[in-house]
């Protein structure tokens, strides 16, 4: 019952069921094959035994000759769990807001493999399937583009079809995309399916446990010592109506809780003779996650975000300034955002020197002036991840 059997493939035999003929002077055969499932060998190498029993008649006489015993080794199956991670907000050009045309920023979709089980899994691809629109207010076209890929931190080919060769039992494989919409919006809705083509068709033959699906706020880095370097996903699991983040998924498997801090304040805002502006917040031990309004209201670009207490420098990866806020239903709200990631061994308040420097404008049609260096800076981080 721990096994899965095929049809038998039968050569000059036709039949096996009582009623089978194999014609004079022909050599009949009956070849099965048998599928282990994962429940075979959990944990171990695991033998069985294949026995059976040869029946015929021969002129009207019933003859029965018992098969030796075949021993059969079942080495251990992998055992896969897919998390995939699909960015909650879009920023591109906003349909509403006429003769305006905002630029598209890439949005992460990435996929994490772990191998749960105690074997191997060989030559392992997954495909995924491209964004689907469902509900468009204004019923315009929205084109999606692959901008970009990687797998466990090297560069892949631009395709939804990743191919993450051989993963080791207990091993995890991340691969990401970055991808470019030309309307802005937010996913609300995240399903999985996944079919694993095997001859015989039994779900318990499956290697792919468990699959989820996680609304990811950010792609981020957990910055401590001895972490492998590899991309990590802010999400929001609990699906609160802002999309706060409240968990964060190391690219080792392993989840960390993710606290809102508490109190968060500017001292001022930046000019041309003092660019430096002190952020402070309450924040929890471990993993914390602050937001306030951009103290420059995008009028100057952040370049760099120091812990006050030890002079660390946070990972670009782990701040991001957001022009427009997204709630759960409605139009978005247009203000810039400071957003900021960061792990304290103890809880306790916490100060921050925001490094900004001023944006380049340069003056277009009309007089009017547009910030190119804003831009540029923003897609550059993120491609950076």
């Amino acid at each position: 019952n721990v096994f899965g059997i095929d049809d038998p493939i039968l050569r000059n035999l036709t039949g096996i069921d009582g009623a089978g003929v194999i014609a004079a002077g022909q050599t009949g055969s009956a070849e099965f094959t048998l599928i282990p499932s994962r429940l075979a060998a959990p944990d171990a190498p695991t033998d069985y035994f294949v026995t059976g029993t040869l029946g015929y008649n021969e002129n009207g006489v019933g003859i029965e000759v018992p098969l030796a015993r075949e021993r059969v080794t079942v080495q251990p199956q992998a055992e896969l769990e897919l998390d995939y991670f699909w960015q909650r907000n879009v920023f591109s050009d906003d349909p509403f807001t006429e003769g305006v045309v905002e630029p598209s920023h890439p949005f992460q979709l990435a996929l994490m493999v772990t191998n749960s089980g105690a074997g191997d899994a060989q030559d392992l691809s997954i495909t995924s399937g491209q964004p689907e629109i469902i509900d468009n207010e204004k019923g315009l076209l929205i084109e999606f583009e692959i901008i970009g890929s990687s797998v466990n931190g090297e560069t892949a080919t631009r395709s939804l079809k990743v191919d993450f060769g051989d993963v080791a039992a207990g091993d995890v494989e991340v691969a990401s995309w970055l991808l470019q919409s030309s309307l802005q919006g937010r996913f609300d809705n995240y399903t999985v399916e996944f079919t694993h083509l095997n001859s015989l068709g039994i779900e318990e033959l499956s290697l792919i446990t468990e699959a989820r699906v996680h609304e990811l706020i950010r792609q981020v880095k957990i910055d401590v010592p001895g972490h492998d370097g590899l991309p990590d996903f802010l999400v929001n699991d609990d699906g609160d109506a802002f999309g706060t983040p409240d968990a964060l998924y190391s690219s080792t498997g392993d989840v960390h809780a993710v606290s809102q801090a508490i109190g968060e304040t500017a001292d001022g805002a930046p000019s041309g003779g003092d660019t430096e502006v002190e952020v402070s917040a309450t924040m929890a031990s471990g993993w914390s996650y602050a937001a306030l309004l951009e103290p420059s209201d995008g009028n100057y670009r952040v370049v760099e975000i120091v812990r006050d207490s030890d002079g660390k420098v946070l990972d670009a990866s782990n701040w991001w300034v957001t022009d427009r806020t997204f709630p759960d239903e409605g139009r978005p709200t247009y203000e810039f955002v400071l957003h900021i990631l960061d792990h304290n061994d103890t809880a306790g308040a916490q100060t921050y020197t925001v490094h900004y420097e001023a944006i380049n404008r340069v003056p277009v049609a009309g007089d009017d002036m547009v910030s190119v260096a804003q831009e540029g800076a923003v897609d550059i981080a993120v491609l950076a991840n």
